[in-house]
């Protein structure tokens, strides 16, 4: 499965030629919600969208649920739409996969279809327009729901996004700390495709171009809203998508999502808050156990190759580096002040991290590894 892309300014003004491309009549409209509506996006959109009809849902939470999914096949099936357009950053982008893949299945049991990973049936042709510079959700194969409180990520190249159009000029008013924390998000996974156990050749020449692009442009992007800068992001937040739909992630991302559900902290913030500490860990002799790996770069030479796009030699030259990258870009660096203040809460993280994901970590990592991220209380 293959996805169309448009990238550049302005590119959004495309979307009717793309429908009517499709041959579309009836569009599901999956955005988010204040973000969407109080933004010049749905004034624009109502414009675009003016040849079709079209019903919008967006009353849903962040991080997709699986209640909030099933509300969403309901209106999906009684309008009987053509094509699924998405706007949004990755949780909307997400819910729209999630929607679409789940709502187009015979199969109505959708917490087995999710638990086993059985999609059978192609969903529509869907259309997603990023309006955050991080996600890289229109160019992965995968959505995250979650059911009971338990994350799952589903997986199939039948959710891989038909078509994408990422115009960097809708991401140009996300408040600083949203583009922080997406700018974080896309750097953190390239970094993790870069030196993860399911990286290739392709995944890797994806995420060093990305890591690269972010590292000139995320501070002015952030902190001067540099229009130029943030169209670099844009490029480099698809290109980071690109890589992981190869790669995956690994430990970062198992961590961050434990985070996320029991601190509130954003999913960018939470990733970056653990991945420099992985630049020590993945390079201390006594952690050096090495899962199965491919016939490509080392992890030795893997991370040296990431200490050099920091312009460091050094494990923990780059680990400070990481810091001092996070708070010029506003992030707040110290556990205690995020709400993570005893033992209790590190283990309550520790119990929770993905078990899935910490395979697919270039060494093996124990619980005595994962209590090094946090500090000692």
């Amino acid at each position: 499965m293959s996805s169309v892309v448009k990238f550049g300014r302005q590119t959004v003004k495309s979307i009717g030629d793309t429908l009517h491309l499709l041959s579309a009549s009836k569009v599901f409209l999956v955005t988010g919600n204040k973000s969407f509506s109080k933004s010049s996006k749905k004034i624009k959109f109502e414009t675009f969208l003016s040849d079709f009809q079209y019903v919008r849902y967006h009353n849903f939470q962040i991080n997709p649920q699986l209640d909030d999914v099933l509300k969403g096949i309901k209106l999906f099936k009684d309008f009987a739409p053509d094509v699924v357009v998405c706007v949004g950053g990755g949780s909307v982008l997400d819910m729209g996969k999630l929607v679409n893949i789940l709502g187009s299945q015979e199969n109505e049991n959708y917490e087995a279809i999710i638990s086993n990973n059985l999609i059978s049936s192609k969903g529509l042709p869907l259309i997603a327009v990023p309006t955050t510079s991080g996600s890289g959700s229109e160019s992965t194969h995968f959505a995250v729901v979650y059911v009971n409180g338990k994350k799952f990520s589903l997986t199939h190249p039948y959710i891989l996004p038909s078509h994408s159009i990422i115009d960097p000029e809708l991401c140009f008013d996300m408040p600083k700390y949203l583009a922080a924390c997406s700018g974080m998000d896309a750097l953190c996974q390239a970094i993790e495709s870069f030196w993860s156990v399911g990286g290739t050749i392709e995944s890797r020449g994806y995420a060093l171009k990305a890591i690269h692009i972010i590292r000139n442009s995320i501070i002015p992007a952030v902190s001067k809203k540099d229009k130029l800068a943030m169209v670099e992001m844009s490029k480099a937040a698809n290109l980071a998508g690109k890589a992981i739909n190869i790669s995956k992630t690994t430990a970062p991302h198992a961590i961050s999502y434990a985070i996320t559900k029991r601190f509130g902290i954003p999913h960018g913030h939470a990733v970056a808050l653990t991945l420099g500490k992985f630049f020590v860990i993945n390079t201390k002799n006594d952690n050096i156990a090495v899962q199965k790996e491919d016939n490509s770069i080392g992890l030795h030479r893997r991370m040296q190759i990431l200490f050099d796009c920091f312009d460091t030699s050094s494990a923990v030259e780059c680990s400070r580096k990481w810091i001092m990258l996070m708070k010029s870009i506003g992030l707040e660096t110290n556990f205690k002040k995020l709400g993570i203040v005893d033992e209790v809460d590190i283990k309550n993280v520790i119990e929770n991290v993905n078990l899935e994901r910490l395979s697919n970590h270039p060494i093996q990592i124990s619980n005595t590894i994962l209590r090094e991220i946090f500090p000692k209380i």
